[in-house]
């Protein structure tokens, strides 16, 4: 009877293979006006009941025996209707076409749990398909698309972030929710951002956002990395064809299983800057590894980053470096046994070593060196509570910061100092956030949201260090006298961060529309390279002249609206943004130079940045194509003490997709560069243009990106002729200069 049953079972198989063959389907939503995942998409076959939904990065997985070909649907709030037809296996790409824009978008996912709460400051983002289609290899080229930021390149090839005519160490920088700037100078280095790893960017303007951290006067920066979607091989080659010795290559390994991925990845990149003394040498080796699990009841991501710089000083030994630094960072997200949901944990610690003789280049005296290392460790614990139409953001935050650098500093023959400084930092700070909701049946105010905000910190530092100081007598070379100082000096200070904020939004026909404006104030300690530059100076009235708490009063309005166009019209819609803002600082810092020394940081009692933001975004009819711009106007009062920041910015820009293929064009305009009005330190005016044509081909198991971009079209040679410049005057011009850059990445899944 068994061997009958089993040969019956056997037939029906080989008669009838649907019975066990299955098709196997998967792919990836996404917003086609910015490229963002679209999450929780409904996805069904037609005509069925077989479904399932996207995750976070919104991938989706299907199983079912029918036969292909299969047309899905695609459904989800907001989003028009779509439908796709399976040909084969391979991963398809959804577009999904916004029926309302999402204006000022509230992110209520627990992984970027603080921008939730940013509702009244301006934002905007670049996603990973942008960064790919215009071939972008360095953090300083999105500028080219974001009018108000302005990104600066330093002798040694680093790259700092400003937004809104802010300096660098104003503007903390975020990757994965975890502050990147160095526990000496505060300032983000970008040249050791991977732009490969890069899934999102997002800049949040304006002077007052608490969650992140006191002082973030500028605004902040969130840097998302991808996680792998797919296990795969990947390689990617960026070469400059104009440019000898720029390039950058890329290896990374992905492994996914279910709910668990991890990936590794090295990168080696090598950069010639020129300056108008030297040419300047810089290769960065740098890797990084994630591991990402989804658990039950919430998601854990662990991230490791290394990185090493060394930098050449054309064929002299006068300015050479070797730095390096270590990013350990491990985050929770989701509930917490007994204590609900919406959780967040953090802990990340840094290390860096400069070993960097810091003030050949502009003193020309090899006497004046500095080798500081120091590291920093940081915890948070965020919940979001939900009550009603009030929700609310509780955080409990702190960091250590340690510093060690010995530094020598001379007038020859006459004077010599050695320093060795110990600094420490402790930051303990709590912030409260509370949203009001409103709701209306009227359309035309159909959500109020009234936003309250409180931060405080309780901060510590400790001051200490040896001093030697050696003077001499003309022609002799044993000193005179000789001065040994030890001094200590312990800082407590309680800061006390506010924001009000206000948010309106409706509809009228095809209008839409959201209002905000926010009131606030901040506040800021002097860095550790503040309190270090005033502690070597050889002018004792600078030593004795401590440094004070920078205040800013900030202001901030603004407007996102669009206009759905009617069936027919030339552009199908349209989306706009106006802002305006005010800072007013009161003991604001200031670097001032000194012949012959490292600068000195003293305060400035009057400084302010106002400014007006307008951009635009038109989308065509066939759903692939982006016409856009935006314009920034600074107004600085004190242009010294906000050096290097143009006057005015404009940038515009289009792309247009059709099959494999995309178009891109960008061009800029900026307004005069003012590097100090005492020695005549300015950039005039310029204006350049990217083009790029990106070619994307995918299989079942292989794919292939090639992209062909040329850089600075418009300028050719250096721009030594626009400017004037003192012995102190420096300019790299890498950025400046024509790049032909052909980027190739191969997917092996």
């Amino acid at each position: 009877m068994k061997k009958i049953s089993r040969y019956l079972i056997i037939t029906a198989i080989a008669i009838n293979p649907s019975l066990y063959a299955q098709t196997f389907l998967s792919g990836e939503v996404l917003d086609s006006h910015s490229g963002a995942p679209v999450t929780n998409a409904n996805i069904t076959i037609k005509e069925s009941d077989i479904g399932t939904t996207t995750d976070a990065q919104g991938m989706f997985k299907l199983e079912t025996d029918r036969e292909l070909p299969l047309t899905i649907v695609i459904t989800h709030i907001g989003y028009t209707t779509a439908e796709k037809t399976a040909m084969d296996s391979r991963t398809m790409r959804i577009d999904l076409w916004p029926e309302a824009v999402q204006l000022a978008p509230v992110d209520v996912s627990v992984v970027r749990l603080p921008s939730h709460y940013d509702v009244s400051s301006a934002r905007q983002s670049v996603s990973a398909s942008e960064l790919r289609t215009r071939a972008i290899q360095d953090f300083q080229e999105i500028t080219r698309s974001i009018s108000s930021v302005v990104i600066s390149t330093d002798m040694d090839g680093g790259q700092t972030i400003s937004i809104r005519g802010s300096n660098a160490n104003e503007t903390p920088v975020y990757l994965d929710g975890i502050k990147i700037n160095d526990s000496f100078t505060n300032v983000a280095d970008l040249s050791v951002i991977n732009m490969e790893d890069v899934d999102n960017i997002e800049v949040i303007k304006g002077a007052s956002t608490l969650p992140y951290e006191v002082g973030a006067f500028g605004g902040v920066v969130n840097i998302y990395s991808q996680v792998p979607k797919n296990t795969e091989l990947l390689f990617s080659n960026s070469l400059d064809l104009n440019n000898g010795g720029n390039g950058t290559a890329t290896g990374r390994l992905s492994y996914v299983a279910d709910q668990f991925s991890v990936s590794s990845q090295l990168v080696k990149r090598a950069r010639l800057y020129q300056t108008f003394s030297d040419d300047i040498e810089s290769e960065n080796l740098f890797g990084s590894a994630m591991l990402n699990w989804n658990l039950p009841t919430g998601n854990v991501r662990l991230k490791a980053i290394s990185q090493e710089s060394q930098t050449l000083q054309g064929d002299t030994s006068s300015f050479n470096t070797n730095s390096k630094n270590q990013l350990y960072n491990a985050r929770y997200t989701g509930e917490l046994p007994r204590l609900g949901n919406d959780w967040q944990l953090d802990y990340a610690y840094r290390k860096d070593s400069f070993g960097v003789s810091f003030w050949d280049f502009s003193t020309r005296n090899p006497l004046y060196t500095q080798e500081p290392h120091g590291n920093n460790s940081s915890y948070r614990i965020a919940k979001f509570i939900r009550h009603g139409d009030t929700e609310t953001l509780l955080q409990f935050a702190g960091s250590s910061e340690h510093y060690r650098g010995p530094s020598t500093t001379a007038i020859p023959p006459i004077f010599e100092k050695s320093l060795d400084l110990q600094l420490d930092r402790h930051d303990q700070s709590m912030t409260l956030v509370s949203k009001y909701l409103v709701d209306s049946d009227v359309p035309a105010m159909n959500q109020v949201v009234f936003e309250l905000g409180i931060r405080y910190d309780d901060v510590n530092t400790t001051y200490s260090w040896d001093e030697v100081r050696k003077y001499y007598r003309a022609g002799e070379d044993d000193p005179s006298r000789v001065d040994e100082i030890t001094d200590n000096a312990f800082n407590n200070h309680y800061i006390v961060a506010k924001r009000l904020g206000f948010k309106l939004a409706g509809s009228i026909q095809r209008f839409n529309y959201t209002t905000f404006a926010s009131l606030g104030n901040n506040s800021r300690l002097p860095t550790l390279q503040d309190e270090f530059l005033r502690k070597i100076t050889t002018a004792e009235i600078y030593q004795e002249t401590g440094l004070l708490k920078e205040d800013v009063n900030t202001m901030d309005l603004g407007i996102d609206f669009s206009y759905q166009a009617r069936p027919g019209s030339p552009i199908t819609q349209f989306d706009g943004h106006i802002n305006i803002f005010d800072n007013a600082y009161v003991n604001k810092l200031v670097l001032r130079n000194i012949p012959g020394q490292p600068p000195v940081a003293v305060n400035s009692h009057d400084a302010a940045i106002s400014g007006v933001e307008v951009s635009g975004k038109f989308h065509l009819p066939s759903k692939r194509g982006i016409v856009d711009f935006s314009s920034m106007f600074l107004d600085l009062n004190e242009p010294a003490v906000f050096p290097g920041k143009p006057s005015y910015r404009h940038t515009s820009g289009f792309t247009l997709r059709r099959g494999d293929l995309t178009y891109n064009a960008n061009m800029w305009w900026d307004g005069r560069k003012i590097y100090s009005e005492t020695d005549g330190l300015y950039l005039e005016p310029k204006h350049n243009v990217d083009v790029s044509i990106d070619l994307q081909q995918d299989w079942s198991h292989f794919a292939l990106n090639s992209t062909l971009s040329a850089k600075n079209i418009l300028t050719y040679s250096e721009t030594k002729d626009e400017l004037i410049f003192s012995d102190q005057g420096y300019l790299i011009t890498y950025y400046d200069t024509f790049q032909l850059v052909l980027n190739v990445r191969v997917s092996l899944k």
